[in-house]
């Protein structure tokens, strides 16, 4: 080959290239499109990751015990209900054990070349998931992430509401070790109606109390999409306890003045990772002084039941930053 035709043919192939960049690829992806890993595909190459539950399972699933599969380790949960009476004095709302799956589309909102917006979600009012205890589910650094659309906006009466616990003992005493993310009143005594806030409560080996609750004017934001995440680092000295929230579709910034709005440092936290300690729960919390009596309302094992949709919940063993949460944010939404 001469040296002119060793010259033109880079030439010719930049060409090709450059032409193939203006008209074969607009055939598979669309103008301001980019191929776009799948949701699953970003949370299992995650390091950290602990376990995974998609909560997608068919409609056709038996409940009470259907599985719950975990992508990650196999730590499969299962799909129960309870019938629960409400417990004014709790502030436990009843619920009629209620859970639906397979519910499509799902929570995720995703354009072309991927599109998930068919992967069902559960809705759950007395429904949960239960995994049995695993000392692996209880790190002392973790984050928990999930996507839901809260629904007890008509609720009048100061209940707490559940989306996630796993605390000990499970039954018979106070609780003293593990996590509950409850929406709750921010003073359940007034006699004034208080707005839902994002509560975080923790044991710390003694008993088990609110830690931290979201900004003033951060409220439930109800019937809304909403990317919830919450990380725990006991190696910061400051602002340790964070929870983010995003609520896709709004225009909302990720940045940490709009996305954080609950930010809090807890020194004394201690997990739920003894043996015998309780399951971890998904959409359900437990009785808060499980020995006390409250007449005329017996005993019950399971109160703040979740109501509204959860998707794609996720337990890490580290404390996620805002770039990698929004990472997943963008996996799972269109913004």
């Amino acid at each position: 080959m001469s040296a002119s035709l060793l010259l033109l043919a880079p030439i010719a192939v930049m060409l090709i290239v450059l032409l193939f960049g203006f008209t074969g690829c607009d055939l598979v992806f669309q103008v301001n499109e980019l191929p776009q890993a799948t949701y699953e595909k970003t949370i299992t190459t995650e390091s950290g990751l602990i376990a995974y539950w998609r909560l997608g399972e068919a409609d056709t699933t038996t409940v009470p015990g259907g599985t719950a599969i975990e992508l990650k380790g196999g730590r499969n949960g299962t799909y129960n209900t309870a019938i629960i009476t409400a417990d004014p004095k709790r502030h436990s709302p009843g619920a009629p054990g209620a859970i639906t799956l397979g519910i499509k589309p799902g929570l995720l909102d995703l354009t072309n070349p991927v599109d998930e917006t068919v992967n069902p979600c559960i809705e759950v009012d007395g429904g949960f998931v239960e995994v049995p205890f695993d000392a692996a589910l209880n790190p002392n650094l973790f984050t928990f992430e999930a996507w839901i659309i809260p629904e007890f906006a008509t609720d009048a009466l100061n209940n707490f509401y559940c989306l996630m616990e796993t605390s000990s003992p499970p039954g018979g005493i106070q609780k003293k070790l593990g996590i509950g993310l409850y929406a709750g009143p921010a003073n359940p005594s007034s006699v004034q109606l208080q707005p839902y806030q994002w509560q975080v409560w923790m044991g710390n080996g003694q008993n088990f109390q609110q830690v931290a609750v979201a900004a003033t004017g951060k409220n439930v934001n109800f019937n809304q999409l909403t990317y919830i995440a919450l990380t725990y680092d006991p190696g910061v000295a400051n602002n340790n306890l964070i929870l983010y929230l995003y609520y896709p579709g709004t225009s909302q910034n990720l940045d940490m003045a709009t996305v954080a709005p609950l930010q809090a440092t807890v020194t004394n936290f201690k997990p739920n990772d003894q043996p015998g300690g309780g399951s971890f729960l998904i959409g359900m919390g437990r009785n808060l002084f499980p020995g006390v009596a409250v007449d005329p309302v017996p005993l019950q094992p399971f109160l703040y039941a979740f109501k509204g949709k959860i998707q794609e919940v996720a337990l890490y063993s580290a404390a996620l930053g805002i770039t990698t949460l929004a990472n997943h944010e963008m996996a799972g939404a269109s913004i």
